[in-house]
Parts: structure tokens; sequence; C-alpha cells
């Protein structure tokens, strides 16, 4: 249905007779209504198939279908049901005639002549009526679509809550798996801490005392055999050790404090210089790295970086290691510190970068590169367990970059 013109409330009036619409027209022309001419009941009947009325004004006397015929096709319309019909009729005021109007839905009688104020009176009320029930259907609507959009909303509310529920459920279930598996961990450890290291020391003891007890009677052959066990025996406990430091990184507590990382790498650097008196070795230290870490975790995470370097520049004779802060900064540091540790020793193939901090992923032959393969991927644990990333730069040949972040610097 089409809404009244610029919003004013329609108004229809039928009447056969065009001089009687002139003066309707005339009477209501200065109010607030827009006013739909009729002449006859079938033109009627069309008017309200296109358009919503406030009131209509009804001519009882009119050839064809006259006001009361009208009047009852209007009524058996679901959307006319409730229009208000006014007759307006030339007969005589009789109770015949007004109780087969009222019988037919009709809300009101007017006689001619007409009272144009009593006219205007009553058609302004039931305009009211209308803009009113308008307003009030609008904003039910309004107040419907509101009410869907809540109902959408606390169902979908209702799902996110479902999910979460469910995670969190799924959640549980993955901390007790992971509790039980902490307490298996705990368990091999101990069982690698007692019922491993016994055997192995027996072996590398026995081993001992055959090469210094019995170095006589035995052939050259025979004492590589024995260096060769000793030898095993010992790589075999830096193994179990290193796993040990490796499962220990996520358990145990955390104390962080400021610490001068320049001096810490000096210090360790200065250690691997001591034990290989004859290596000639470039080490580089920028001062005044200060980082908030636990001292215990980022020794051991330093020692292997420095490690590292120090045993892939063994073949280098003009070796170099450099600890300093990268100023250019990567999407790893903002806004935290991007430190590094660089060599020049072998470096390795960028393709093969996913394995490096992977325990016993080895990118170069354990022959020309001895060590465990666990090194860094404990550096790797210490330094998340710091809230920080690393990650490597290297070339064949050019040496490696490792780049680190510490939560705090």
């Amino acid at each position: 249905m089409n809404q009244s013109t610029h919003n004013k409330p329609n108004i229809l009036l039928v009447d056969d007779r065009p001089e009687n619409l002139l003066i309707l027209e005339e009477v209501l022309g200065a109010t607030d209504q827009n006013l739909v001419m009729a002449k006859s009941g079938e033109e009627a009947l069309k008017q309200i198939l296109e358009k919503d009325f406030a009131a209509i004004l009804l001519d009882v006397q009119m050839p064809g279908i006259d006001g009361f015929e009208t009047a009852a096709l209007i009524r058996q319309r679901r959307q006319t049901t409730n229009t208000p019909i006014i007759f307006i009729t030339a007969e005589s005021q009789t109770n015949e005639t007004m109780l087969k109007g009222y019988g037919l839905g009709a809300v009101d009688f007017l006689f001619k002549p007409i009272v144009p104020d009593i006219l205007r009176t009553k058609v302004k009320a039931f305009a009211n009526l209308f803009t009113m029930r308008q307003e009030i259907e609008t904003n039910a609507r309004r107040i419907n679509a509101i009410n869907q959009q809540l109902e959408q909303e606390i169902l979908e509310r209702s799902r996110a809550q479902a999910e979460v529920m469910k995670l969190n459920r799924f959640l549980e279930e993955k901390i007790r798996e992971l509790d039980l598996s902490n307490k298996e961990l705990e368990a091999f450890s101990y069982s690698v801490s007692h019922d491993l290291r016994a055997p192995l020391r027996s072996i590398d003891g026995f081993s001992l005392m055959l090469l210094e007890e019995y170095t006589e009677k035995l052939d050259e052959t025979e004492k590589g055999y024995l260096h060769r066990i000793r030898a095993a025996s010992q790589r075999l406990e830096q193994i179990i050790d290193d796993l040990l430091r490796l499962s220990r990184i996520m358990r145990n507590d955390m104390r962080l404090e400021p610490i001068d990382l320049s001096g810490l790498v000096r210090s360790i650097s200065g250690a691997f210089q001591d034990a290989s008196p004859n290596r000639k070795v470039e080490l580089i230290t920028e001062p005044n790295v200060m980082v908030m870490a636990d001292m215990n975790l980022i020794r051991l995470a330093m020692e292997n970086l420095v490690n590292n370097a120090w045993k892939y520049t063994s073949q280098k004779t003009d070796a170099r290691i450099e600890f300093g802060v990268d100023s250019r900064g990567t999407e790893l540091t903002n806004p935290k510190t991007l430190c590094f540790i660089r060599d020049n020793g072998a470096g390795f193939d960028m393709s093969l970068s996913d394995k490096l901090f992977t325990p016993f992923q080895r990118l170069h032959p354990e022959s020309q590169f001895p060590g465990t393969g666990i090194g860094l991927a404990i550096v790797q644990r210490v330094i998340h367990r710091h809230g920080g990333n690393i990650r490597a730069e290297a070339e064949v040949g050019k040496g490696a970059t490792f780049y680190f972040t510490l939560s705090g610097t």
C-alpha cells in the first residue's frame, strides 16, 4: 500500500455527484489531510486497493453499488476491516437507516446539510488516530527488528559461549595430558640421571683401567678399541646431560634480574679462549648491552651460542666472533632490542634453516664438527622462555648470524 502524499493521511471522499465532492473538498481543504475523490462505489473500491485511508466519507445513495453495498465490500477486505467509515446521506434521520449503517461497520452518520466544523473535527480526529496507529506500527516494526537482532546476538553469544566452554574443556584435557607428560618426563629424567649414568661411568671407568693397567699387554688396535669405547660413553653421557638441560628449561622457575649481557659473553668467550690457547680468534663485544633475564638460563643459552660460533670457526685462520646490537631492527625487535652473535665460520645452507633448532638435526657431518645436536634447541627454548624470538642468517663458507630478542630488552 502507498502511504499518503508528503506523509499526510489519506481521506477518501465518495459521492456520485461532483458538486457534493466539491463541497466536501471546500470544507476539508484547509485540513492537513490528502483528499482522494471517488465518483462511485466501484471507483472507491479501486482506490482502497492502492492506498491506505485514515477515514472514508461515503454517500449512501449512489447508482450502481450504493454506499451500504460499498461499505459491506470494504469490510470484507482484511486490510480495511477497521478503516473508519462515515456515512453521509440526504435521507431523513431514521433509526432503520442508522442501524443498517452501523451494522455494516460505520463509525458515524452525518446528515445533509453538513455542518463544516463538525465534519472537520471528526475527520481530524480519525486522521490523528490513523497517524498515531501508523507511528505505533512503525515503532512496533522497529522494536521487532531490534528484538530479532537481539535474539540473533543472544543466539550467537550462546554459540560462542558453547564454543568457549568446549575449548575450555579441550584445554583442561590438554593441561591434564601435559601434566601427565611432565610427570612422565620427570620420571624419565630421574631414570636417565640415575639408571643410565651409572653403567656409562662403569664402561668409561673399566675402559680406562684396562688402558692403564694392561697397556703393555694390548696392541695398538686393542687400545684403539678401548679409546673408542671411552669416547662413545663420554659422548653419550654428554647427550644425556644436554637432554636433561633441555627438559629442565621449561620446568624450572625463572628469576629475572638485570644482566650485563656484554660482560657475560666476554666471560664465556674468555673461557673458550683459555681452553684453546693455540687458537687465534678475534672476539668483538659491544659494551653495556643490558637485559632482564634469568642468569642460569641466559648463561646456558650464551654458552651454546658462543660454543656454536667457536666450533664452526675452528677451520678458519682469521676466525672472528662478534656480539652486539643490530640498530636496524626487524620484525622480531620492535619495541625490543635485537641482539646478535655473528661468526665468519662454515655457515650453512639457508634452505635447511627449518632444521636448525630441532634436536639431533645436524647441518654438518659430525666427523667435521662434533657435537650432540642439541645446543641450538636449548638456545631456542631459553629465548622462548624469556618471551623472545631467535632466527639465523647464513651463507655457506661465509659464517652465520644468530639474531635474538628477550622480553624486557
